[in-house]
């Protein structure tokens, strides 16, 4: 949502459209909370942190990206657990995942990472 409307691989419904600065905005934050973290657990490991930020360039094709998932109520149940389902099995991909819930009376379940 960074890009102009006629550079997008995809078209998006006016209501999207509508909104690209809001999601602009979004992703530009989220890219800037990510960095952060990063630089800071570089200088943990003594790692340079220009050498963190050069691989992760929101300009550039870098696979770098926000996924904004709203989700209705959930029709799936983890029975065993009485736990709503809102985002089948999958797996995410990249250096971070930052998982930004918003706020809801709804609870967040942090799942198990698995090696590799």
């Amino acid at each position: 949502m960074l890009l102009p409307p006629a550079q997008m691989g995809r078209e998006w419904p006016s209501t999207i459209l509508d909104s690209q600065p809001l999601f602009a905005e979004y992703a530009r934050s989220a890219h800037r909370i990510g960095l952060d973290i990063m630089f800071v657990l570089a200088r943990k490991l003594g790692i340079d942190p220009e050498e963190i930020a050069k691989r992760h360039r929101l300009e550039e094709m870098s696979g770098d990206h926000v996924r904004i998932v709203r989700s209705p109520a959930a029709k799936e149940t983890r029975r065993s657990e009485g736990v709503e389902v809102h985002a089948p099995a999958h797996t995410d991909f990249g250096t971070y995942v930052l998982l930004m819930p918003p706020p809801s009376p709804h609870v967040f379940v942090l799942i198990s990472i698995l090696p590799g």
